[in-house]
Formats: structure tokens, C-alpha cells, sequence
């Protein structure tokens, strides 16, 4: 009877371990669930907020450029301007038209001291007076004997 007493127990034992370990792979699989759904709404949200930063990025440029291109007849214009005052007055250089003048290295230059920074030297060295070399007149355009502020952004942004 002792013997059957306790194959009885051992049974009852192998079951409440099987219960346990069973309980045990359910508990770890629920947690893998979880945590799977967890890193997949993380993953979302994630994206989310890189979608929405990006957006609002890409609709800033996308602005910006469209300013630009409104701008254009008079960043041409103003240009313009500044080439026929002289260059004793104002000089104006393209990126795209005058090719040849601008050095990598010049260009290094400026990119490390900001265009801030290099139109204050500039600006310093500039005449007080309105006059142009050829003598022609410029009184139909703005004052120009130093750069407007206007223009030195565009240049900036071209």
C-alpha cells in the first residue's frame, strides 16, 4: 500500500511539474507576445515621429524652394544691378555663371567663416559715396553704397 502511496505521489508530482513547466512555456510565450507587440508599437511610434519630423522638414525646403524660385526674376534684377555699379562699389559673384573664379579652396574658406562673418570684412572696406566708375546714373535704384540686407540674403540662399 506504502508503494502505492507514493507512485501515487510521484504521478502527482510529475503532473504538478508538467502543470508548472506548462504554465511556465505558456507565461514565456505570453511575454514574447507582449514584448513583440511592445517593440512593434515602439517601431511604430518610432516612425511615426521620424515621418512627421521629415515631413515637416521636407515642407520647410519645399517652401524655401518655392520662395526661391519667386524670388529668381529679382535676385536676377538685383544682380544686375550690383554688376553695372562698378566693381569699386559692389561685386557680385555667381556660383553658376562665373565658374572659373571661385577656388575650392576659397570656397572652403567661406563655408568655415560663415557668410556673416565675411560680408562684415567686406562691407568695411566699401566707399561711402554713390558713385559708379562709368558715371552712369543710379539714383533710380536704391541706396547701394553698402549692401541691403535683402540682397545679402539672396545671395546667401543663391
Amino acid at each position: 500500500m506504502r508503494g502505492q502511496v507514493m507512485a501515487v505521489k510521484v504521478i502527482s508530482k510529475a503532473k504538478e511539474l508538467h502543470n508548472a513547466r506548462s504554465s511556465f512555456e505558456q507565461a514565456r510565450f505570453n511575454l514574447v507576445t507582449s514584448l513583440s507587440h511592445v517593440e512593434a508599437t515602439k517601431r511604430y511610434e518610432f516612425l511615426e515621429a521620424v515621418s512627421a519630423t521629415m515631413d515637416s522638414h521636407l515642407r520647410y525646403f519645399k517652401q524655401g524652394y518655392e520662395l526661391l524660385h519667386q524670388m529668381e526674376p529679382y535676385i536676377n534684377q538685383c544682380s544686375g544691378v550690383h554688376r553695372n555699379l562698378g566693381v569699386h562699389i559692389s561685386k557680385v559673384r555667381s556660383l553658376t555663371l562665373d565658374v572659373g573664379v571661385w577656388e575650392p579652396s576659397v570656397i572652403n574658406l567661406f563655408q568655415s567663416l560663415g557668410n556673416m562673418f565675411v560680408n562684415s570684412i567686406w562691407e568695411e572696406t566699401l566707399p561711402d559715396d554713390n558713385s559708379s566708375a562709368d558715371g552712369s546714373d543710379t539714383s533710380q535704384y536704391l541706396s547701394v553704397s553698402k549692401p541691403n540686407l535683402f540682397m545679402r540674403i539672396l545671395v546667401y540662399f543663391v
